[in-house]
């Protein structure tokens, strides 16, 4: 009885020994398949694109192109494991430097885009702000003209296609890379709603402006000097010009106009250029702004304070600085002194 008792225990404990082995080779093989899922670290930062309609082996090969094949393989081989269509959350995706395989996947996975910055500043036209923004994120600068173009986007800002650019207020945006050209517009408007609160229509209403107004004068200060402590001044004469129904005559307007802004010295056949942004042939204040909105500006002009000034005149000194005046004969006597400076530098 001993001897059989004992033989089935050996059995047993053979058979467990054999368990435990296949147990820990199928644990071990596991743990080599796996672990350089999580040890792979990403050589360097990439922004992995995926695109409309694209497959698996289109991400592949882009993993592999901004990482290496290693980490691309080890990466693809966790996305077979998660069961995760990576080609069926199209968007721009971020991944860090030292970023494991496991963590990229479960990125990808998750469809965790990476949010593009975007700085709106310094802009003019509507083709430069256009082909910066393309170039950032999925739509092309046709479609956002086309988008700017159309009253049913303008509408409901109280804009029309001709003012578009008034939407726009400097400031840094935070977006998708796959959001469409009206949704970038919508992301704009927020702004552009937030920043026309009720306090600052009734401010530019109590200065007889409506908003797409103040951020047309505001814009021609920005483009008359960069001295801060000067365009609350410059501001508010150009309001007081327009109140009292005089031409605006900004020579900015005038640059605008042609398109030319490397133009350093305005002259008669630039004045004859036929345009409504060239205030010195048109009446009144121009279609739009001429650069995209400083909201610092706007409110250096909302809370401005009346000014006699009528005139202005860029110093001698060329310190930035300009000589303000009410008086025609003294802003005669400035430009006098600028044009002769001009003349002796050869401008």
């Amino acid at each position: 009885m001993t001897d059989g008792s004992d033989k089935k225990h050996q059995k047993r404990r053979n058979v467990s020994i054999v368990v435990v082995a296949l147990a820990l080779a199928v644990t071990g093989g596991i743990l080599a398949y796996m672990l350089p899922v999580f040890t792979s670290k990403s050589p360097k930062e990439a922004i992995i694109i995926v695109p409309d309609e694209g497959s698996m082996e289109q991400l592949a090969d882009s993993l592999e192109r901004h990482t290496n094949k290693r980490f691309a393989s080890l990466t693809m081989r966790m996305a077979g494991m998660m069961r995760s269509a990576f080609h069926l959350r199209p968007g721009a995706y971020r991944l860090s430097p030292g970023q494991s395989a496991f963590s990229a996947a479960r990125l990808l996975g998750r469809g965790q885009q990476y949010i593009v910055n975007i700085s709106l500043n310094n802009i003019r036209t509507r083709e430069e702000l256009a082909g910066k923004v393309s170039r950032h994120l999925r739509f092309s600068q046709r479609e956002l003209l086309d988008a700017l173009a159309d009253p049913k986007t303008t509408e409901p800002y109280g804009l029309t296609p001709e003012n578009a650019m008034a939407l726009f207020i400097a400031d840094n945006y935070e977006v998708y890379w796959n959001t469409s050209a009206r949704d970038f517009i919508k992301k704009i408007g927020k702004r552009y709603s937030s920043f026309w609160n009720e306090k600052r229509r009734v401010q530019a209403r109590d200065l007889g402006l409506s908003p797409v107004q103040a951020a047309v004068i505001a814009s021609i200060a920005d483009e008359e000097t960069n001295k801060k402590d000067e365009k609350r001044r410059i501001c508010r004469l150009y309001l007081n010009r327009y109140k009292k129904g005089m031409r605006l005559q900004a020579d900015p307007t005038v640059k605008f106009a042609i398109g030319d802004f490397s133009i350093k010295r305005v002259n008669k056949t630039h004045l004859s250029f036929d345009s409504p942004y060239n205030t010195y042939r048109s009446s009144g204040l121009p279609p739009g702004p001429i650069r995209i909105s400083n909201p610092a500006t706007i409110d250096a002009l909302l809370n401005s304070s009346p000014t006699s000034d009528i005139y202005m005149c860029a110093r001698s000194d060329f310190s930035g600085y300009h000589d303000f005046t009410s008086s025609y004969s003294e802003h005669q006597a400035n430009a006098r002194r600028y044009q002769e400076k001009l003349n002796q530098m050869g401008i």
